[in-house]
């Protein structure tokens, strides 16, 4: 009898932000910790320009960096599947060490796999990503007021860094395109 492969439903959101910014999408169970992380940074929108860690039942993983001194409490996520960890969700993804995005990530649900449909795929979402290096939530906060008020003391400069914004446009479509060519996932 041959071996189901799995899928993971997951949900991520954003905390400290309201109203919520979050996505569902769908992962093998088979997948290593650090392509999760590419699959969380291409659903959400980020740019992958920053340091990320999960923790997992208080335990952190994530990238070991020698030019940040060698952490014996960090284990490095390429050795690990999210397989491994399903019993323990939710779990945290820290992106960003500056800014702080903490996401929480729920396991919904798990199924065999449809060979005929792309995996990892999003299947849902709702809000746009914040702009990098925003100052996270609370910079967020003020990035959102100095966009949208045209006499604020920031409006201008904001304008002028990130161009236009809008914080209610998310794209189920061009999250799963993000998340195809990050894993080159052929169309069928």
């Amino acid at each position: 009898m041959a071996k189901t492969r799995e899928v993971c439903q997951l949900r991520v959101h954003l905390q400290d932000i309201s109203p919520q910014i979050w996505r569902r999408f769908l992962v093998p169970a088979e997948i290593r910790l650090d392509r999760l992380h590419i699959a969380i940074q291409r659903v959400m929108g980020w740019e992958n320009y920053h340091l990320h860690q999960f923790t997992i039942a208080n335990r952190r993983y994530g990238v070991p960096d020698p030019d940040f001194g060698d952490d014996p409490d960090l284990i490095d996520e390429k050795n690990v599947r999210l397989k491994d960890f399903l019993k323990d969700a939710p779990f945290e993804y820290l992106y960003d060490f500056g800014d702080g995005w903490s996401h929480e990530i729920r396991l919904e649900a798990i199924r065999p796999r449809d060979e005929s449909a792309p995996c990892p795929r999003c299947l849902a979402g709702k809000l746009a990503c914040p702009p990098e290096d925003c100052g996270g939530p609370h910079g967020y906060v003020h990035y959102l007021d100095a966009i949208e008020i045209p006499t604020h003391e920031d409006h201008d400069d904001m304008l002028a860094w990130r161009g236009p914004f809008d914080p209610n446009v998310f794209s189920v479509e061009d999250a799963s395109a993000a998340l195809a060519t990050a894993f080159r996932l052929r169309k069928k």
